[in-house]
């Protein structure tokens, strides 16, 4: 791993554009950018400094001439009602079908809530009732048993009710969790939480608990990335790398107050207005 350079300001690094070899620096305080080179040398303005949108193939975002309508276009579906909706600050509900790109009802208006298409599975809620899933054909391939919308990932990964789900609904062994919360832009690590009794005791008494941990799996390689990591200790903010990349950061975590993970195996250590930027693969442009 190489140690690039320090900045000392109230700022966030990002690294905007993977391909290029710059680093942004945002200053909160003025909205203002800095740009540097990775050997820390101040740069102008570079001319590609606008975000690209990134574009998915499974999403489209349009409208069809169906007036009944309600979600949008995903994967070629989109959910549809005839009835009345009730929307709260929490939840919609009504009762909601399923029709694909050309209007074609595959599943009529039974359920409260549809989500979206992911991993060729749609969530499903029953009226005043759980999750399940169902296919492209409308049949229900994972029954209702949840209490969230099983969400699922690039990699076939869900959560589950307190564990990982695959795409066939079956609990993936060792990821049993109290909290969770997906960490990278990518949506390959999602951090998993296990209080102990004495943490559940403090919870329930003040809403905080002490000396809580967090373990980073990876859904990829169907494995932890890592275990046992201080809560709020490190930031995995627009980061897809590989877990060699987690494990150097955490490595870290005796020299800085807050550890950020960043693409192209960037890291950053940061203490009070002082950053650190190390890049893990040493070679200016993420390769190995």
């Amino acid at each position: 791993m190489k140690k690039l350079f320090s900045t000392y300001s109230k700022s966030a690094l990002i690294i905007p554009w993977e391909e290029e070899r710059n680093i942004q620096v945002l200053e909160f305080g003025h909205v203002i950018s800095v740009y540097y080179d990775y050997d820390g040398n101040n740069i102008p303005r570079p001319d590609f400094a606008v975000r690209k949108n990134e574009e998915s193939c499974d999403y489209e975002n349009d409208q069809t001439d169906d007036p009944t309508q309600y979600g949008p276009l995903y994967n070629g579906f989109y959910s549809y009602t005839t009835h009345e909706v009730v929307e709260s600050i929490d939840d919609t509900f009504g009762l909601f079908g399923l029709k694909d790109k050309h209007g074609k009802v595959v599943v009529e208006e039974k359920y409260w809530d549809i989500g979206l298409f992911s991993c060729g599975l749609c969530p499903v809620r029953k009226v005043n009732g759980n999750w399940g899933c169902i296919n492209e054909k409308g049949e229900l391939v994972i029954p209702h048993i949840y209490w969230d919308e099983p969400v699922f990932n690039k990699n076939g990964v869900a959560y589950g009710n307190n564990s990982l789900i695959d795409d066939k609904g079956n609990e993936i062994e060792d990821t049993k969790y109290d909290s969770y919360e997906p960490v990278d832009e990518g949506d390959r690590y999602y951090k998993l939480v296990v209080f102990s009794e004495k943490q559940e005791k403090q919870i329930a008494e003040c809403g905080v608990a002490d000396d809580v941990t967090e373990n980073i799996f990876d859904t990829k390689l169907r494995e932890y990335a890592a275990r046992d990591v201080p809560e709020l200790r490190i930031d995995y903010s627009h980061f897809n790398g590989e877990p060699c990349v987690i494990r150097a950061a955490i490595e870290l975590l005796d020299e800085y107050e807050e550890i950020v993970v960043k693409g192209k195996g960037i890291i950053v250590g940061r203490t009070g207005k002082s950053s650190t930027i190390y890049d893990y693969y040493g070679t200016h442009d993420g390769s190995r």
